[in-house]
């Protein structure tokens, strides 16, 4: 068994400039360092997850009078309180997440414990000689000044290992990290989930008549006009070659079909660069109730391939089944349906996420009946007042149930709002659709702000969070 290394007994200066060298690294943390180790004239090892050491420097084993610590634990290696100190240090920094630092009963050596957070690494412990007293404050101040800088390279270590190179978007690595994940938050909260995989009409004779800069700067023209249609909240990959997928949190098929039907616009509408008339192809599968991930992707490839057999240029989506995200149900599974999961605990908040429920459905109704734009009108100004009166009365219940984040949501409020004032000044001008409207008032202001933001005080309403 492969054991994930969980802390460094280690020289301060060593792990920040092995860790400048490691950026480019195809290999993980644990495998550079147990790589770099034995060049090492540091004092340095790797405790794996089982309490085991994977390797260390020789300056480490000769600390200890022992030829190697390999899979040695503390127990085996320092004496019993030396012992219970390092777990105690190791301990204290994971429930407090700040350094600590202490002498080992004997005095003879100084421990300093500071957490590093990651995938391979969670622990940092440094054993040094014992300095002055006047000394030991800087000496902290300098381990986690350090840290921090540890933390920084690990984050920009992680953006790298997340980052497609040519692109710039997410990459399969990504998304394959993150997507059981996002499956379990729309689970748990009961959301619709849904998945776009695009593939560029004919790219190989573009590479064949151009030459494979020529495919490059396509596939980077691709992933900006791509972008410049997304929402916010989908997530952008590239998945291999000229395949690209998106996901789509809070998106029931039917309107990722819609999404998917605005990127196919943005690609063909246009010539990219050097005259090239590009297409794309898409496949849609919205995710079912239960679903894993391998099935439901197989269905949104299997789309694709419908897609690119009927001609290329067009968007196909999976068959739907009746098990699909309930939440966003009955007309056009646009609908937005009430759940008890939704409740907050407090009376009066429910009672108006409720009755915008309610509004934003009329007004969907209104659209689907094509009804005159005048009457439309009255329904989002209507919309609008009443959203505008319940963020006031929301504010107020948290603030006054003591939520720390409360500014920070009444800001979200004031830029959805000021947001929903903007489209709606498009709309009478006759620059936004009807359909973009609604999408913004109901799916984004009501449906998507009140199924993530709004949980987040929920336990302070209802008194879960002591």
């Amino acid at each position: 068994m492969v054991m994930r290394p969980e802390a460094l007994v280690y020289d301060r200066s060593y792990i920040l400039s092995a860790l400048g060298t490691m950026k480019n690294s195809r290999h993980g943390l644990a495998s550079s360092w147990s790589a770099a180790l034995p060049h090492s004239s540091a004092t340095v090892a790797i405790r794996g997850e089982g309490g085991r050491y994977l390797s260390s420097t020789p300056a480490f084993s000769r600390l200890l009078g022992r030829d190697t610590v390999q899979g040695l634990t503390d127990q085996d290696c320092f004496p019993l309180e030396m012992a219970k100190h390092l777990a105690m240090l190791n301990h204290r920094v994971r429930q407090e997440g700040h350094s600590v630092c202490e002498f080992e009963p004997s005095s003879r050596l100084m421990l300093v414990e500071f957490p590093l957070s990651d995938d391979d690494i969670s622990g940092v412990v440094v054993v040094e000689e014992p300095r002055a007293a006047q000394d030991l404050r800087q000496a902290l101040q300098n381990a986690e000044s350090n840290n921090r800088e540890l933390q920084q390279n690990i984050a920009d270590l992680e953006s790298i290992a997340a980052t497609d190179r040519l692109t710039g978007t997410r990459n399969r690595h990504f998304l394959e990290r993150h997507i059981h994940n996002e499956i379990a938050r729309a689970e748990q909260q009961e959301c619709p989930l849904s998945v776009l995989i695009i593939d560029v009409d004919h790219f190989k004779t573009i590479n064949d008549a151009h030459g494979h800069a020529c495919g490059d700067e396509v596939l980077c023209e691709l992933a900006e006009r791509l972008r410049g249609a997304l929402r916010a909240s989908d997530v952008l990959v590239r998945w291999g070659g000229e395949e690209f997928l998106v996901l789509c949190p809070d998106t029931p098929q039917a309107a990722a079909v819609r999404l998917a039907e605005r990127l196919r616009l943005a690609v063909a509408t246009l010539p990219f660069s050097r005259s090239l008339q590009v297409t794309i192809s898409l496949g849609i599968a919205g995710r079912q109730a239960g679903e894993p991930w391998q099935p439901w992707f197989e269905r949104a490839d299997a789309a694709l391939y419908r897609a690119k057999a009927d001609g290329r240029n067009r968007v196909e989506a999976a068959s739907f089944d009746e098990k699909e995200s309930d939440a966003f149900s009955n007309v056009g599974f646009l609908q937005l349906s009430w759940r008890r999961a939704y409740e907050s605990g407090h009376d009066g908040i429910d009672a108006e996420h409720q009755a915008l429920f309610s509004i934003s459905n009329q007004l969907l109704d209104a659209v689907l009946q094509m009804r005159s734009r005048e009457s439309i009108a009255e329904l989002i100004a209507r919309l609008l007042v009443d959203v505008s009166q319940h963020f006031q009365h929301e504010e107020a219940a948290i603030h006054a149930a003591g939520y720390p984040e409360a500014e920070q949501h009444a800001a979200i409020h004031a830029g959805l709002l000021s947001q929903a004032y903007a489209l709606c000044a498009r709309f009478e001008q006759g620059e936004a659709s009807i359909g973009e409207l609604f999408q913004f008032l109901a799916h984004e202001v009501i449906a998507r702000h009140m199924l993530r933001e709004d949980r987040l005080f929920f336990p302070y309403l209802n008194g879960s969070h002591a």
